[in-house]
């Protein structure tokens, strides 16, 4: 009887009713999604605030323990271990899931010029990492083709140009160069903003190569007569592009797997890049920096070349000194922090053996004899217990051989597992960034769907007044 009455009562209801029941039901429906929205922002507010405060709170310590040392109220050994603390509690508050919640870094006027006062930050971790991996694909194809335009133009230019080379084709591979730049610059700015460390030199670097690609477009091709003299410099500044995409290519190949290690050590953010020398080793430092070295020499040669060449008079345009004091910017900026880079990693190989300083002392006064004391034992017996000490000691230093050799393997091992479950977790994030889209592309679709509806039914709605004032009364 009671599941008749319910029908029944359902039949009975008229359109216009269920249209006014449908409207109370968008309200709710609204009104719970304004609820959500300001509770989720209320606590990511409150989130926020402890985040910040946590971060000042690490600040203040670091700049007390700074102090203490330097007015010697504390010894400096004494604070290694807080500092490590303090780093590793800084570490997991800008590289976990709190980061969301640090405020970013100013954009800068060259994103602003560009993008406009949009917000390039990204809160979720996915998104911040396909940044980056972008960025290194970027990089991995422009370091090819770095190295594969001047090396064709240089080519055709002897095979088919007659040591002399159109204006087109030169003005195609700056244009190109310009492109390259620009991309550059704006990626690493919004990785900037999203937390990599990446050094403002090599941002600045390449606003200076922005700046002298688009100078160059506007510098005049001389041709015959005498082209290959008036091309010299068109043919040197070839031929160090060709040098500067082998240094890419060898910065890609030797430096990305030590930034993982770094990354997977804590030594390194997530969102740090390779750039320059900041992630080399000692064997691969030993390849790199004279490349390196030679190509930056080569760079200030180019622009000195350049600037004596306009100050001489012998080509007059403005291009060519501008061109040249870039270049010679570009080599001393470029030297500097070669050099920098160096003496930190002496600083800090130093730091490291000042560090191990005590553990050799130890193990230099078990294996040394000392002077001063009387022997232990008798002179008949003292080169047989020797010989047994130095038999023992040859054994731990195999055992110790062996352990180390274990955990070099293990540390591969370990290493390879890390970046399979990296490789995973990018994919799970691709895969979570996917459905999240497609559930935002549902709940848009629904919700256009409501409002077609909703529209309908104000149109029934406004239909059946209509129909009810023509209906005579008598009816």
């Amino acid at each position: 009887m009671g599941d008749s009455t319910v029908v029944s009562e359902n039949s009975q209801r008229t359109p216009a009713q269920e249209v006014s029941r449908v409207i109370e039901l968008a309200k709710e429906l609204q009104d719970s999604a304004s609820s959500l929205i300001s509770t989720t922002s209320r606590e990511e507010e409150a989130l926020r605030q402890r985040v910040l405060s946590l971060d000042a709170h690490i600040n203040r310590l670091r700049s007390s323990i700074a102090s203490s040392v330097k007015k010697r109220d504390i010894d400096s050994k004494g604070t290694e271990k807080p500092e490590e603390e303090l780093y590793r509690a800084n570490y997991l508050l800008s590289e976990g899931d709190a980061a969301a919640f640090i405020p970013s870094k100013s954009h800068g006027r060259f994103l602003t010029m560009y993008l406009g006062p949009i917000n390039v930050h990204a809160t979720r971790k996915d998104v911040k990492l396909n940044v980056k991996e972008e960025y290194n694909s970027f990089r991995d194809r422009t370091a090819y083709l770095f190295l594969f335009f001047p090396s064709l133009l240089l080519m055709l230019r002897s095979l088919m140009w007659d040591e002399c080379l159109p204006a087109l084709p030169v003005q195609l591979y700056q244009a190109w160069l310009l492109f390259l730049y620009t991309g550059l610059a704006l990626r690493e700015n919004i990785l900037r903003v999203n937390g990599s460390d990446i050094r403002p030199w090599w941002i600045y670097h390449h606003y200076c190569a922005m700046t002298m690609a688009l100078i160059s477009l506007t510098w005049e091709i001389e041709r015959q007569p005498d082209c290959a003299q008036k091309q010299r410099r068109i043919q040197l500044f070839l031929q160090w592009a060709i040098m500067q995409g082998v240094a890419m290519l060898l910065q890609n190949r030797y430096q990305r797997q030590r930034l993982y290690t770094r990354i997977a050590l804590g030594k390194a953010k997530r969102m740090d890049v390779v750039w320059g020398e900041t992630a080399g080793v000692e064997g691969q430092l030993l390849l790199l920096c004279p490349i390196l070295f030679i190509l930056q020499g080569f760079e200030a040669y180019l622009g000195t070349l350049l600037l004596k060449t306009g100050l001489a008079g012998v080509a007059s345009e403005w291009q060519v000194v501008t061109c040249g004091i870039l270049l010679i910017i570009m080599a001393v900026g470029n030297f500097a922090n070669t050099v920098q880079t160096l003496v930190a990693k002496s600083r800090f190989k130093a730091k490291t053996e000042e560090k191990m300083a005590p553990t050799i002392a130890i193990a230099s006064a078990h294996t040394k004899p000392q002077h001063g004391h009387k022997p232990l034992f008798p002179a008949v017996e003292e080169e047989g217990v020797l010989k047994k000490r130095n038999e023992e000691l040859e054994r731990e230093l195999k055992r110790s051989l062996e352990r180390e050799e274990k955990m070099r393997l293990e540390l591969q091992r370990t290493w390879a597992r890390l970046k399979v479950a990296e490789e995973a977790e990018e994919r799970l994030c691709f895969q979570l960034g996917e459905l999240e889209a497609e559930a935002v592309d549902q709940a848009r679709a629904y919700r256009a769907r409501m409002l077609s509806l909703m529209d309908q039914l104000s149109a029934a709605q406004k239909l059946l007044q209509a129909a009810s004032i023509s209906v005579p009364l008598s009816q």
